[in-house]
């Protein structure tokens, strides 16, 4: 029964339920996805499909001949928009003027002009390499 910090749907992945929804799962691999969401999925599933159900199919083998597919892509992921980050300066101003209000030390500016410039957000966020291999 779904309580209040539970409204997630039951997920029945190749007919097998599954609490960890279909994250685990690769969208190349899946072959259809249904909803049901009325009182017959409540019927065929019982107290656990009172938030719904989402009904997951995998790709399966097909008769013939074996067939090896393979698709690949790179490419190469930046952040957009980043914000404007505040540089030593403008930041120990900050940092002074609220250290002040507050009654606390301030920086001093002998040891403010010793301080690094850098801006740790585009530090971190460089550009990232993306590689995605796909084998059926």
């Amino acid at each position: 029964v779904g309580t209040i910090n539970d409204n997630n749907p039951l997920y029945i992945i190749d007919g097998v339920p599954t609490k960890d929804g279909i994250n685990q799962i690769s969208p190349n691999d899946i072959e259809s996805i249904n909803i049901l969401k009325d009182a017959s999925s409540a019927a065929i599933y019982g107290a656990r499909a009172s938030n719904g159900v989402v009904v997951v199919t995998t790709k399966r083998g097909k008769s013939g001949k074996p067939r090896l597919s393979v698709s690949a892509y790179s490419g190469v992921q930046t952040a957009a928009n980043l914000i404007k980050m505040a540089n030593t300066p403008q930041y120990v101003n900050a940092y002074n003027v609220a250290a002040q209000n507050d009654g606390r030390t301030q920086i001093p500016a002998a040891v403010a002009a010793t301080l690094p410039d850098v801006n740790w957000l585009k530090e971190v966020l460089k550009p990232a390499w993306q590689h995605n291999v796909q084998l059926d």
